[in-house]
């Protein structure tokens, strides 16, 4: 998936395959990962960002590494709290890739308000 001088959004009850790029070059890429078909309980992301931003939602139970780098870039990952527990069943997304100039952010999706918020003002 690749976002070029655009914004591209992917979402819905789509297949995760075992490997996927994702790339934005000046321009926006959001990928929602909630309702999405996991073909395998682990998933690598390489998502490489230069002068764009991505900005990928995972369910609630996901439980995320990033072993990604930035140069003059910004990578966000989202805290524990109100993230997965040890015990919780829920995929293993791995994020590599490298931001530069740009923005890799991951957003633990909820319920609450500021979440419906944030997805009605059109922010993710």
């Amino acid at each position: 998936m690749t976002a070029l001088f655009s914004k591209l959004r992917r979402g819905g009850a789509w297949p995760v395959p075992p490997h996927s790029v994702a790339q934005a070059r000046f321009g926006a890429l959001v990928l929602d990962l909630r309702h999405a078909v996991f073909t395998r309980r682990e998933v690598v992301l390489q998502a490489d960002s230069f002068c764009g931003k991505i900005v990928i939602i995972v369910p609630p139970n996901a439980h995320v590494y990033d072993t990604g780098s930035a140069l003059f870039g910004k990578r966000t990952l989202p805290g524990t709290r109100g993230g997965a527990t040890d015990g919780a069943e829920g995929p293993v997304i791995r994020i590599s890739g490298r931001s530069v100039f740009g923005h890799i952010r991951v957003h633990r999706a909820g319920t609450g308000l500021q979440h419906k918020l944030l997805e009605w003002l059109d922010l993710y």
